[in-house]
Protein backbone atom coordinates (compact mmCIF):
# COMPACT_ATOMS: atom_id res chain seq x y z
CA UNK A 1 0.00 0.00 0.00
CA UNK A 2 1.20 3.88 -0.42
CA UNK A 3 1.63 5.28 2.16
CA UNK A 4 0.73 9.37 2.47
CA UNK A 5 0.92 11.86 5.25
CA UNK A 6 -1.75 14.34 6.04
CA UNK A 7 -1.89 17.15 7.48
CA UNK A 8 -3.40 17.61 10.99
CA UNK A 9 -5.48 14.13 10.97
CA UNK A 10 -4.99 10.68 12.67
CA UNK A 11 -6.27 7.58 11.33
CA UNK A 12 -7.45 4.69 14.10
CA UNK A 13 -5.76 1.30 14.50
CA UNK A 14 -8.77 -0.66 14.76
CA UNK A 15 -8.50 -4.49 14.56
CA UNK A 16 -10.80 -4.77 11.49
CA UNK A 17 -11.62 -8.02 9.52
CA UNK A 18 -8.93 -8.43 7.32
CA UNK A 19 -8.16 -7.49 3.95
CA UNK A 20 -6.09 -9.31 1.39
CA UNK A 21 -5.03 -6.10 -0.10
CA UNK A 22 -3.78 -4.45 3.29
CA UNK A 23 -6.75 -2.10 3.67
CA UNK A 24 -7.71 -2.01 7.67
CA UNK A 25 -4.52 -2.53 8.76
CA UNK A 26 -2.96 1.26 8.40
CA UNK A 27 -2.35 3.58 11.22
CA UNK A 28 -0.43 6.84 11.30
CA UNK A 29 0.31 9.56 13.74
CA UNK A 30 -0.82 13.07 13.45
CA UNK A 31 2.50 15.22 13.08
CA UNK A 32 2.22 19.04 13.27
CA UNK A 33 3.20 21.44 10.22
CA UNK A 34 6.13 22.46 12.39
CA UNK A 35 7.20 18.75 13.54
CA UNK A 36 7.30 17.15 9.77
CA UNK A 37 9.03 20.62 8.49
CA UNK A 38 11.98 22.03 11.16
CA UNK A 39 12.80 24.41 8.26
CA UNK A 40 9.37 25.75 8.11
CA UNK A 41 9.54 26.64 11.69
CA UNK A 42 12.44 28.43 11.03
CA UNK A 43 11.11 30.96 8.95
CA UNK A 44 7.41 31.54 10.54
CA UNK A 45 9.56 32.90 13.44
CA UNK A 46 11.22 34.90 11.39
CA UNK A 47 8.49 36.49 9.41
CA UNK A 48 9.01 39.99 10.37
CA UNK A 49 12.20 40.19 9.79
CA UNK A 50 12.07 38.11 5.91
CA UNK A 51 8.97 39.81 4.06
CA UNK A 52 7.49 38.37 1.28
CA UNK A 53 10.82 36.05 0.41
CA UNK A 54 10.07 33.75 3.27
CA UNK A 55 6.20 33.04 1.55
CA UNK A 56 7.93 31.85 -1.61
CA UNK A 57 10.43 29.89 0.32
CA UNK A 58 7.70 28.43 2.40
CA UNK A 59 5.82 27.76 -1.14
CA UNK A 60 8.57 26.29 -2.65
CA UNK A 61 8.87 23.81 0.63
CA UNK A 62 5.67 22.93 -0.40
CA UNK A 63 6.39 22.19 -3.64
CA UNK A 64 8.94 19.83 -2.76
CA UNK A 65 7.27 18.42 -0.42
CA UNK A 66 4.21 17.53 -2.94
CA UNK A 67 7.03 16.22 -6.04
CA UNK A 68 8.33 13.93 -2.97
CA UNK A 69 4.90 12.48 -2.09
CA UNK A 70 4.21 11.71 -5.59
CA UNK A 71 7.22 9.94 -6.26
CA UNK A 72 6.48 8.11 -3.34
CA UNK A 73 3.41 7.09 -4.80
CA UNK A 74 4.75 5.79 -8.04
CA UNK A 75 7.56 3.84 -6.47
CA UNK A 76 7.84 0.19 -7.42
CA UNK A 77 7.42 -0.79 -4.10
CA UNK A 78 4.56 -0.41 -1.41
CA UNK A 79 5.98 0.06 2.02
CA UNK A 80 3.63 -0.90 5.07
CA UNK A 81 4.18 0.78 8.13
CA UNK A 82 1.22 -0.64 10.14
CA UNK A 83 3.75 -3.32 11.64
CA UNK A 84 6.41 -2.73 14.65
CA UNK A 85 8.86 -3.42 11.66
CA UNK A 86 9.01 -1.64 8.55
CA UNK A 87 7.99 -4.33 5.68
CA UNK A 88 8.85 -3.29 2.31
CA UNK A 89 5.89 -4.85 0.17
CA UNK A 90 5.99 -5.49 -3.52
CA UNK A 91 3.48 -3.74 -5.66
CA UNK A 92 0.66 -6.10 -5.98
CA UNK A 93 -0.57 -5.55 -9.52
CA UNK A 94 2.01 -8.00 -10.65
CA UNK A 95 -0.58 -11.01 -9.05
CA UNK A 96 -3.18 -10.07 -11.56
CA UNK A 97 -0.84 -10.56 -14.28
CA UNK A 98 -0.38 -14.23 -13.34
CA UNK A 99 -3.00 -15.66 -15.45
CA UNK A 100 -1.68 -18.98 -15.98
CA UNK A 101 0.02 -21.60 -14.20
CA UNK A 102 -0.34 -24.35 -17.13
CA UNK A 103 -1.65 -23.94 -20.33
CA UNK A 104 -3.87 -23.53 -21.70
CA UNK A 105 -4.08 -25.89 -23.99
CA UNK A 106 -6.34 -26.90 -26.74
CA UNK A 107 -7.26 -30.25 -28.97
CA UNK A 108 -9.63 -30.53 -31.80
CA UNK A 109 -11.15 -33.48 -33.10
CA UNK A 110 -9.72 -34.91 -36.33
CA UNK A 111 -10.02 -37.36 -39.01
CA UNK A 112 -7.55 -40.51 -39.48
CA UNK A 113 -5.65 -38.65 -41.54
CA UNK A 114 -5.37 -36.06 -38.83
CA UNK A 115 -7.77 -33.02 -40.52
CA UNK A 116 -10.31 -31.32 -38.13
CA UNK A 117 -13.69 -32.68 -38.52
CA UNK A 118 -15.97 -29.64 -38.31
CA UNK A 119 -17.30 -30.59 -34.21
CA UNK A 120 -14.69 -28.63 -33.20
CA UNK A 121 -12.55 -28.78 -29.29
CA UNK A 122 -12.45 -31.95 -27.87
CA UNK A 123 -9.86 -31.30 -24.68
CA UNK A 124 -8.87 -28.24 -22.82
CA UNK A 125 -7.08 -27.76 -19.94
CA UNK A 126 -5.29 -24.83 -18.09
CA UNK A 127 -4.19 -24.16 -14.70
CA UNK A 128 -5.80 -20.87 -13.58
CA UNK A 129 -3.30 -18.60 -11.90
CA UNK A 130 -4.73 -15.81 -9.54
CA UNK A 131 -5.32 -13.46 -12.66
CA UNK A 132 -6.87 -15.92 -14.60
CA UNK A 133 -10.31 -13.88 -14.49
CA UNK A 134 -10.42 -11.60 -17.23
CA UNK A 135 -14.53 -11.40 -17.36
CA UNK A 136 -14.63 -11.11 -21.17
CA UNK A 137 -17.99 -11.54 -22.45
CA UNK A 138 -18.10 -13.55 -25.38
CA UNK A 139 -20.89 -14.08 -28.56
CA UNK A 140 -21.52 -17.70 -27.79
CA UNK A 141 -24.22 -17.05 -30.44
CA UNK A 142 -21.28 -16.51 -33.47
CA UNK A 143 -20.51 -19.09 -35.88
CA UNK A 144 -17.35 -17.99 -36.63
CA UNK A 145 -15.60 -20.63 -34.68
CA UNK A 146 -18.03 -22.98 -35.56
CA UNK A 147 -19.44 -22.89 -39.08
CA UNK A 148 -21.47 -25.76 -38.70
CA UNK A 149 -23.48 -24.22 -36.12
CA UNK A 150 -25.55 -22.42 -38.44
CA UNK A 151 -26.65 -26.08 -40.00
CA UNK A 152 -27.16 -27.26 -36.58
CA UNK A 153 -29.83 -24.35 -35.64
CA UNK A 154 -31.59 -24.68 -38.76
CA UNK A 155 -32.54 -28.33 -37.86
CA UNK A 156 -33.01 -27.67 -34.43
CA UNK A 157 -34.20 -23.90 -33.28
CA UNK A 158 -35.55 -24.94 -30.28
CA UNK A 159 -32.76 -26.30 -28.55
CA UNK A 160 -30.74 -22.70 -28.44
CA UNK A 161 -27.64 -23.96 -29.87
CA UNK A 162 -24.68 -21.80 -28.67
CA UNK A 163 -20.60 -21.55 -29.74
CA UNK A 164 -20.06 -22.79 -26.47
CA UNK A 165 -16.18 -22.76 -25.24
CA UNK A 166 -14.66 -25.49 -22.99
CA UNK A 167 -12.21 -23.09 -21.49
CA UNK A 168 -14.49 -20.54 -20.79
CA UNK A 169 -13.82 -17.35 -22.04
CA UNK A 170 -13.77 -15.64 -18.44
CA UNK A 171 -10.81 -17.81 -17.78
CA UNK A 172 -9.10 -15.78 -21.35
CA UNK A 173 -10.26 -19.30 -23.04
CA UNK A 174 -9.75 -18.97 -27.36
CA UNK A 175 -12.44 -18.47 -29.52
CA UNK A 176 -10.92 -20.20 -31.82
CA UNK A 177 -12.27 -24.16 -33.15
CA UNK A 178 -10.37 -26.43 -30.90
CA UNK A 179 -11.62 -24.79 -28.14
CA UNK A 180 -15.35 -24.25 -29.06
CA UNK A 181 -18.26 -27.33 -29.07
CA UNK A 182 -21.84 -27.30 -29.80
CA UNK A 183 -23.87 -26.53 -26.85
CA UNK A 184 -27.65 -26.19 -26.19
CA UNK A 185 -29.31 -23.65 -24.24
CA UNK A 186 -29.50 -26.37 -21.41
CA UNK A 187 -26.02 -27.83 -21.21
CA UNK A 188 -24.55 -24.29 -21.59
CA UNK A 189 -26.75 -23.01 -18.47
CA UNK A 190 -25.34 -26.09 -16.76
CA UNK A 191 -21.48 -25.32 -18.13
CA UNK A 192 -22.29 -21.95 -16.18
CA UNK A 193 -22.62 -23.68 -12.97
CA UNK A 194 -19.04 -25.20 -13.01
CA UNK A 195 -17.63 -22.10 -14.37
CA UNK A 196 -19.27 -19.90 -12.06
CA UNK A 197 -17.54 -21.72 -9.28
CA UNK A 198 -14.37 -22.19 -10.56
CA UNK A 199 -14.38 -18.27 -10.81
CA UNK A 200 -15.08 -17.48 -6.94
CA UNK A 201 -12.66 -20.18 -6.43
CA UNK A 202 -10.04 -18.45 -8.33
CA UNK A 203 -11.22 -14.83 -6.93
CA UNK A 204 -10.23 -16.29 -3.02
CA UNK A 205 -6.60 -17.62 -4.68
CA UNK A 206 -5.94 -14.19 -5.61
CA UNK A 207 -6.48 -13.25 -2.31
CA UNK A 208 -4.40 -15.58 -0.57
CA UNK A 209 -2.02 -13.83 -2.61
CA UNK A 210 -2.82 -10.82 -1.66
CA UNK A 211 -2.40 -11.88 1.83
CA UNK A 212 0.98 -13.53 1.67
CA UNK A 213 2.60 -10.65 -0.52
CA UNK A 214 0.87 -8.04 2.23
CA UNK A 215 3.42 -10.22 5.05
CA UNK A 216 6.12 -9.59 2.23
CA UNK A 217 6.50 -13.25 1.88
CA UNK A 218 7.62 -13.78 -2.01
CA UNK A 219 4.50 -15.42 -4.02
CA UNK A 220 6.38 -15.63 -7.48
CA UNK A 221 6.92 -19.09 -7.41
CA UNK A 222 4.20 -19.82 -5.09
CA UNK A 223 2.19 -22.37 -7.65
CA UNK A 224 -0.79 -21.80 -5.92
CA UNK A 225 -4.00 -22.26 -8.75
CA UNK A 226 -7.26 -24.02 -9.94
CA UNK A 227 -6.72 -27.18 -12.82
CA UNK A 228 -9.28 -27.34 -14.93
CA UNK A 229 -10.24 -29.95 -17.57
CA UNK A 230 -12.68 -30.16 -20.07
CA UNK A 231 -13.18 -32.86 -21.90
CA UNK A 232 -16.11 -33.76 -25.28
CA UNK A 233 -17.53 -37.06 -24.92
CA UNK A 234 -16.68 -39.13 -28.64
CA UNK A 235 -20.40 -40.08 -28.33
CA UNK A 236 -22.79 -37.86 -30.72
CA UNK A 237 -26.50 -37.84 -31.52
CA UNK A 238 -26.02 -39.72 -34.95
CA UNK A 239 -24.22 -41.06 -37.24
CA UNK A 240 -25.46 -38.37 -39.78
CA UNK A 241 -24.65 -34.68 -40.52
CA UNK A 242 -25.40 -32.37 -38.21
CA UNK A 243 -25.84 -34.99 -35.91
CA UNK A 244 -22.50 -36.27 -35.65
CA UNK A 245 -21.31 -33.04 -34.91
CA UNK A 246 -23.21 -32.82 -31.62
CA UNK A 247 -21.61 -34.18 -28.72
CA UNK A 248 -23.97 -36.15 -25.97
CA UNK A 249 -21.98 -35.01 -23.18
CA UNK A 250 -19.25 -33.28 -21.60
CA UNK A 251 -17.27 -33.22 -18.67
CA UNK A 252 -15.74 -30.51 -16.54
CA UNK A 253 -13.32 -31.11 -13.73
CA UNK A 254 -11.53 -29.14 -11.39
CA UNK A 255 -8.70 -29.53 -9.19
CA UNK A 256 -6.83 -27.93 -6.53
CA UNK A 257 -3.13 -27.18 -7.34
CA UNK A 258 -0.16 -26.14 -4.51
CA UNK A 259 -2.82 -25.25 -1.91
CA UNK A 260 0.18 -23.69 0.15
CA UNK A 261 0.68 -24.27 3.98
CA UNK A 262 0.36 -20.66 5.10
CA UNK A 263 2.10 -21.22 8.69
CA UNK A 264 5.04 -22.03 7.18
CA UNK A 265 5.70 -20.08 4.99
CA UNK A 266 5.35 -17.29 7.73
CA UNK A 267 7.44 -19.44 10.15
CA UNK A 268 10.40 -19.21 6.81
CA UNK A 269 9.61 -15.40 6.64
CA UNK A 270 9.67 -14.87 10.31
CA UNK A 271 11.71 -17.10 12.20
CA UNK A 272 11.73 -15.13 15.40
CA UNK A 273 8.83 -13.32 17.23
CA UNK A 274 10.95 -9.67 16.79
CA UNK A 275 10.00 -8.12 13.45
CA UNK A 276 6.57 -10.08 13.29
CA UNK A 277 4.11 -7.87 11.49
CA UNK A 278 1.06 -6.49 13.80
CA UNK A 279 -2.26 -8.93 13.63
CA UNK A 280 -0.14 -11.81 12.07
CA UNK A 281 -2.08 -14.40 13.74
CA UNK A 282 -5.56 -13.01 12.50
CA UNK A 283 -3.96 -12.63 8.80
CA UNK A 284 -2.49 -16.35 9.17
CA UNK A 285 -6.21 -17.31 10.34
CA UNK A 286 -8.31 -15.62 7.19
CA UNK A 287 -5.80 -17.22 5.03
CA UNK A 288 -6.67 -20.33 5.99
CA UNK A 289 -10.11 -20.32 5.61
CA UNK A 290 -9.87 -18.54 1.92
CA UNK A 291 -8.21 -21.89 1.48
CA UNK A 292 -10.52 -23.80 2.83
CA UNK A 293 -12.94 -21.96 1.43
CA UNK A 294 -11.23 -22.82 -2.50
CA UNK A 295 -11.33 -26.07 -1.49
CA UNK A 296 -14.89 -26.28 -1.16
CA UNK A 297 -15.85 -24.06 -4.23
CA UNK A 298 -13.29 -26.74 -6.44
CA UNK A 299 -15.70 -29.72 -5.08
CA UNK A 300 -19.34 -27.41 -5.80
CA UNK A 301 -17.73 -27.08 -9.34
CA UNK A 302 -17.11 -30.65 -9.69
CA UNK A 303 -20.31 -31.46 -8.39
CA UNK A 304 -21.68 -29.72 -11.39
CA UNK A 305 -18.99 -31.02 -13.86
CA UNK A 306 -21.23 -33.76 -15.54
CA UNK A 307 -22.90 -31.55 -18.98
CA UNK A 308 -25.53 -33.23 -20.50
CA UNK A 309 -25.86 -32.00 -23.84
CA UNK A 310 -29.49 -31.88 -24.50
Amino acid sequence: MTTKRKRNATDDDSDDEFQPDGSGDESSSSDSDDERSPKRRRLNDSDSASGSSDDDESIEDDMEEDEKLAAEEAAATLVDTSGRSRLVIPNPLFISQMRYLAGPAYVEFTDNAGQPTGRGGQHSTATLGPGAVVNINSNAQSTTSLPVLGVIRGKYPARGFKAGHLLNAMFGGSAGQPNITALTNNANGQQNTFDNRVKTAVEAVKKVYEGLNGLAIDVRALGYGIGVTVTVSDATWGPAVPENLIATDMNCHAVVVGAPDVDLLFARKYPNVQGRPDRWKTVLKDLKKLIADVAGLTAQANAAGAITNN
